[in-house]
């Protein structure tokens, strides 16, 4: 389950934890790599311009696809 939330300047996206997974791909209409993650669940954002967005994170393993998440909607003003 993947949540994003508005904290002051930033953007707190937050996802469950996929067992096995050895990295995540966080993507907004751009991605990112989240390499290493295997116990980090969340990362901020502050780069992300003005708009509304739909996010979704993707857990790999070894380049596979484990699991994709919902999809989480947010607004940057």
């Amino acid at each position: 389950t993947l949540s994003a939330s508005e904290d002051n300047t930033k953007i707190k996206f937050s996802w469950t934890d996929v067992s096995g997974a050895d990295e995540y791909e966080l993507c907004w209409g751009s991605c990112v790599t989240i390499e290493g993650s295997k116990t980090s669940t969340s990362i901020n954002k502050t780069t992300i311009g003005n708009g509304t967005y739909t996010a979704k994170v993707t857990a790999r393993s070894n380049g596979d696809v484990l699991k994709v998440s919902n999809s989480a909607p947010f607004t940057v003003d």
